[in-house]
């Protein structure tokens, strides 16, 4: 159990520590690495696996500009429940793209993900949480601790 109390707390802290020495040049091409993976998915013929792949290479590329560009108001106002609400009209008005499609399955990975990460992120123990990225604070996953006065 020691074990693991341990790697909770480093854990962490070395996420923050390569977070800060990683470039975005570096960040960016780890998430291209992706785009083979999802091209050699769909040439054997694993499509969903494949559509997987390049939504994680779609979402690592937001990801990744959505910190580099949070200083933006807009950014800082955006919340999880703007992103799904926005694709939950998309989808009214618009229509839910075909089944089998990259579309769909991007807009059920995301629709869905939020909804899950917004229902399973406060049930998690707050030693866990200790080195959140502010991503998930900035998005309303979470709530931001208050800072304790000393």
């Amino acid at each position: 159990m020691q074990d693991v109390k341990a790697f909770v707390k480093h854990f962490p802290e070395h996420l923050s520590w390569r977070a800060k020495r990683e470039s975005f040049r570096h960040e960016a091409f780890q998430y291209a690495l992706w785009v083979p993976f999802a091209l050699l998915s769909k040439q054997f013929g694993f499509l969903t696996l494949s559509y997987l792949f390049a939504t994680w290479f779609v979402l690592g590329e937001a990801m990744l500009l959505y910190m580099h560009a949070s200083k933006s108001k807009i950014l800082r106002a955006l919340r999880w429940w703007h992103v799904v609400g926005a694709i939950a009209l998309g989808a009214l008005f618009a229509g839910v793209p075909l089944r089998h499609t990259f579309g769909r399955f991007v807009l059920e990975y995301v629709f869905f993900g939020a909804l899950v990460m917004a229902c399973v992120f406060p049930l998690i123990p707050k030693d866990f949480r200790r080195d959140v990225p502010d991503m998930i604070y900035a998005l309303g996953f979470l709530k931001k601790p208050a800072l304790k006065k000393e």
